[in-house]
């Protein structure tokens, strides 16, 4: 055998898709980490288009009741719509009612406006209405609306809108983008650590991650792997960041849809034409832009705070009861020459994908009260219902359509695709259909109507390197992205000093010490291929015995046995 080959055939840790057999790994399934980033493009249509009622200030709104309630009163409004206050009812039932709900029983502006019983007997100064105090929360509501919303942590938090100063209606289209992220490729990063273990060295080591630094906890976590409400909360402030740093956002809340992460963007002024369409498209390429900065920034920030340290001086124990440094005991067995160990960080690969996934559309003059949102299939509804005929109903809606149906993707520019689905619906005349016959019957057809839906067989693909299968959504691809983070895990290697540690004479002696071990193993192998020569079973265990057993029948040297006392 050469020198410096090993017994063992020197192959990857694992083989993906180009070995014999390899493992079939499925990478199209999307990390817990998936979550959905809502861009606000807002429709153009001129002021006067919109039914009169939408354009002035609504009589008996929120802003007008709450002036006529006393803080003490709206405390106790709020506070009973919520679980586990006991409030005494109105003096003419003379009992007590518990309330069980384990949320708020009405809207929390309705519930501060309408009273649901008189103050209280209980102290309420221990409920919370999504982490605030209710006294805080009916404080705060006499001068702006209390609105309930759902943060991209999936977490209730309230929202105060102070009355607007102005009516000013506004359709807004929210396009809802849904970030996806795959495992890629798996493999050694950057070298953290390399020490040598002289002839016959021993020594401790230990390994710690930067999940056991408690200050840096914050600071490693991202949303693409490690989905925490810290990660959620500052990849808003980031994307809130990038947001007014290259666009201007617009300052009416009321739009907002619950839930996701909000990408704001400025408000197009130009009439709704052709060049309409074509703005769109522009500023839906810069939401995702503004999206991939967010996500980049705070990526980047993980990897320069995800270090691995691997100390061979000292060993300790642990931080955190979940989180405990690895010690361990390293040997040089070899008689003369070092061994090396060379610690490596395992990165992985992280592929994220952003696709439409879906839209709604959002009226709003400022005013709570007037806030209607739907799906497309209620759009045309709406926009009869907000706007000062059905012809200019209709010529919005087929403008917002087209929009839908011109999408480019992230990668052909020249041939866009539909994130609709047209079908017609038709009406036939049930209420005189005669029981047993054929439904529908040809006639009488009573309407036919065209509808739009998302498209249900909407699909694109992307196939990452080295990867068989590819990844599919269900919606259009805006932006694919890989990146690379740490992890804390390492991977050790070990390598074999070429030089010799030893004089000629040292090595000799080894040499001889090895020749004198195989002798031994020539002088047992002989002795059993005697024995296996034997064919009778009683010699052979007999012979066996003789020669392999503690002593002989005749004493003689190397059996081990002490010859009996002559009793002469």
């Amino acid at each position: 055998m050469p020198e410096n080959s090993s017994c063992l055939d020197p192959k990857p840790m694992i083989k993906l898709g180009n070995g014999e057999n390899p493992p079939v790994l499925d990478y199209n399934l999307p990390q817990t980490t998936s979550f959905v980033a809502n861009v606000y493009l807002p429709v153009s249509v001129e002021e006067g288009l919109f039914n009169p009622i939408y354009t002035n200030h609504p009589p008996e709104s929120y802003y007008d009741k709450v002036q006529t309630i006393d803080t003490g009163q709206l405390t106790a409004n709020i506070a009973n719509s919520f679980a586990g206050v006991v409030a005494t009812a109105p003096a003419s039932m003379g009992t007590e009612v518990s309330q069980l709900s384990v949320s708020p029983l009405v809207n929390i502006a309705d519930a501060a406006t309408l009273t649901l019983a008189e103050v209280p007997t209980s102290p309420v100064l221990d409920v919370k209405v999504a982490g605030m105090p209710v006294i805080q929360v009916a404080e705060l509501s006499k001068n702006a609306m209390p609105v309930i919303t759902t943060n991209l942590a999936g977490h209730n938090v309230i929202q105060f809108r102070p009355k607007p100063t102005n009516v000013k209606p506004e359709i807004t289209m929210v396009e809802h983008y849904r970030v996806n992220t795959y495992l890629g490729r798996y493999g050694a990063g950057e070298t953290v650590k390399t020490f040598s273990l002289l002839t016959g060295e021993k020594t401790t080591i230990s390994i710690k991650t930067y999940k056991q630094t408690v200050t840096n906890k914050k600071d490693v976590q991202n949303v693409l792997d490690n989905f925490s409400d810290e990660s959620a909360s500052y990849l808003e402030t980031i994307a809130e960041q990038e947001s007014n740093t290259h666009t201007k956002s617009s300052t009416n809340i009321d739009k907002k849809v619950s839930g996701g992460l909000s990408l704001p963007l400025p408000k197009i002024s130009v009439s709704a034409s052709a060049s309409y369409s074509k703005t769109t498209n522009s500023e839906r390429e810069e939401s995702i832009k503004t999206l991939n900065r967010a996500l980049s920034k705070q990526t980047q920030k993980s990897v320069s705070n995800r270090k691995v340290e691997v100390n061979t001086e000292t060993s300790t124990t642990s931080t955190e009861s979940e989180e405990s440094t690895v010690t361990r005991v390293l040997e040089n067995l070899n008689k003369s020459r070092t061994l090396n160990f060379v610690f490596r960080q395992l990165n992985q690969e992280l592929i994220t994908v952003t696709y439409l996934d879906d839209v709604t559309f959002v009226f709003s003059n400022g005013y709570v009260e007037k806030k209607i949102v739907t799906k497309i299939d209620g759009l045309l509804q709406m926009l009869e219902e907000v706007m000062n005929n059905p012809a200019n109903a209709l010529a919005t809606f087929q403008e917002i359509v087209n929009q839908l149906g011109n999408v480019y993707d992230y990668e052909d520019v020249t041939n866009p695709k539909s994130l609709l689905e047209k079908y017609t619906e038709n009406i036939w005349d049930f209420f005189n259909h005669t029981p047993g016959s054929t439904w529908p019957p040809a006639n009488p057809l009573l309407k036919t109507t065209p509808r739009f839906r998302k498209d249900p067989n909407l699909q694109s693909s992307y196939t990452p390197f080295l990867v068989a299968n590819p990844i599919t959504v269900r919606g259009i691809t805006k932006n694919v992205t890989h990146r690379v983070l740490p992890t804390d895990s390492v991977i050790v290697d070990s390598i074999l000093g070429q030089g010799e540690a030893l004089d000629c004479f040292n090595l000799k002696l080894q040499d001889n010490a090895v020749l004198e071990s195989q002798l031994n193993n020539d002088i047992k192998q002989q002795s059993i291929d005697i024995i296996n020569a034997i064919t009778d079973p009683t010699e052979r265990a007999a012979m066996y015995k003789k020669v392999f057993g503690d002593c002989c029948e005749v004493t003689q040297s190397g059996c081990n046995c002490v010859p009996p006392s002559n009793p002469a």
